[in-house]
């Protein structure tokens, strides 16, 4: 009996250390709507993501199909080769280029996704 009190000291002794304050009385509230609002916010990145996903796709077939047309007009046409061959270097350079802006932005909206998921992680692991 002597060693089970012995026992109990140091254990009541470190049971008022483990209470957690809070220094706020809504300090759940203002964490849960925090973590809320950015959860609105990566609907909205997911959704602006997607149609960029979506309109670059489309607009990347749009260009294809228009490079490939307009070749098929100028070997029809009496425009010199030469001529011809600047014309079809210059649009696939647009095309290019176009194709290398875009495909950045894809990725900083990708980019920015995780950054918001790495935010909601940070903030989940405050709460707790």
């Amino acid at each position: 009996m002597n060693t089970m009190k012995h026992e109990e000291d140091p254990l009541n002794e470190l049971m008022p250390l483990s209470k957690v304050k809070i220094p706020v009385d809504n300090f759940e509230d203002r964490v849960m709507s925090h973590i809320k609002l950015i959860e609105a916010k990566k609907a909205g990145v997911y959704k602006t993501k997607l149609y960029s996903i979506i309109f670059f796709l489309a607009a990347l077939i749009f260009g294809f199909m228009l490079t490939h047309w307009l070749t098929h007009i100028m070997v029809a046409s009496n425009i010199s080769a030469t001529f011809k061959q600047l014309l079809q270097l210059f649009s696939q350079i647009i095309y290019v280029a176009l194709i290398v802006v875009f495909s950045n932005k894809i990725f900083a909206l990708i980019k920015t996704r995780r950054y918001l998921n790495e935010r909601v992680q940070a903030s989940h692991n405050q709460e707790i």
